[in-house]
């Protein structure tokens, strides 16, 4: 299994298409973000993880507003894959 990346405490407010973040399970990215209702935010991912069986896995988070989500860098993730690469 891979060693977590440290994160950052990002408000949800500010998290836009793109941005990774660190769920329990795995880490994702960001594609698309929304609002489902007054203060709560839907955001669309698909996983950042290489695709193993060429199928990759989808899915979505709903955050209230105010609360904060755990990102990771995208500087940090790509020398992370970096490095894997190098010693692969």
């Amino acid at each position: 299994m891979k060693a977590q990346l440290p994160t950052i405490p990002v408000d949800a407010a500010a998290i836009r298409d793109r941005h990774l973040i660190q769920t329990d399970e795995q880490l994702v990215r960001v594609r698309h973000t929304y609002r489902s209702a007054p203060g709560q935010f839907v955001f669309v991912w698909v996983s950042a993880e290489p695709i193993t069986n060429g199928t990759p896995r989808i899915g979505s988070i709903e955050v209230a507003g105010g609360d904060t989500v755990q990102c990771v860098r995208v500087a940090d993730w790509l020398a992370s894959v970096r490095r894997e690469a190098a010693t692969a």
